[in-house]
């Protein structure tokens, strides 16, 4: 089964056409989707799957989600020491790349 990583920046809210229909080719698939807990696009992305009834999604986080919005299994990232800067955040990036290969 394929693996995909999905990401986004936190200043998109809503999904295009184009979007929605690459992710519905990716459930027609059935690919297993790993994802950041996020607001912006990963929370739409989260919506858009759950409102499908879409299973096949792994939501990954840190210390606790701030969004699953279908209920799926969660991949805890281990959190690095120091401040929340882009390696904090990019932990959880490299972890859902790492898992997508």
């Amino acid at each position: 089964m394929t693996s995909v990583f999905i990401g986004g920046s936190r200043a998109i809210s809503k999904l295009d056409e184009a979007l929605r229909d690459k992710l519905n080719e990716f459930m027609q698939r059935g690919c297993t989707i790993f994802i950041g807990d996020a607001n912006g696009a990963d929370k739409a992305v989260q919506q858009y799957f759950a409102s499908c009834g879409y299973q096949h999604v792994v939501v990954y986080c840190m210390d606790r989600c701030r969004n699953n919005v279908g209920a799926w299994p969660t991949n805890r990232v281990h959190r690095p020491a120091g401040p929340r800067d882009f390696g904090y955040y990019a932990a959880k990036d490299k972890a859902m790349a790492d898992d997508a290969k």
